[in-house]
């Protein structure tokens, strides 16, 4: 990937890695432009990846997390995420509705043609949950 992404705006980069004894992520927060780039590398004999963070401006803030070393019962990349949602705060459970059949499609579109598609799928013997007219964002 070097070279070929364009910068992240808007987002929080969060790497993690994983090997045979253990699991361990970077949570890199700056709201500047920020590139990202992971190559892979080797190290003597062993073999990994380079991740390399580089933001515009701002605050070299960053969370680093860890299991620990692997055990009988234990999920090393569970704990990991466990971790992560301490900081970032747990997601919640979807909405049932949530959970069906979405129809989403961009177009200039009325409430008319909006109640069409909805008949549509009733008459074609589609089963629906959620029907929405996405926006554009540019």
């Amino acid at each position: 990937m070097p070279g070929t992404a364009l910068p992240l705006y808007g987002s929080i980069p969060y790497v993690n890695g994983l090997n045979g004894e253990a699991s361990s992520s970077i949570l890199w927060i700056n709201s500047a432009e920020t590139t990202l780039d992971i190559d892979n590398a080797e190290y003597g004999n062993a073999e990994g990846s380079r991740v390399t963070f580089s933001s515009e401006a701002g605050a070299m803030e960053f969370f680093i997390l860890g299991s620990a070393a692997k055990s009988e019962n234990a999920n090393r990349v569970s704990k990991v995420n466990y971790q992560l949602a301490t900081v970032t705060g747990f997601a919640p459970m979807p909405l049932l509705y949530h959970l069906g059949y979405q129809f989403c499609k961009w177009a200039p579109i009325s409430a008319d043609m909006m109640m069409e598609r909805n008949r549509n799928f009733t008459e074609f013997g589609f089963p629906i949950d959620v029907l929405w007219s996405d926006i554009e964002w540019a």
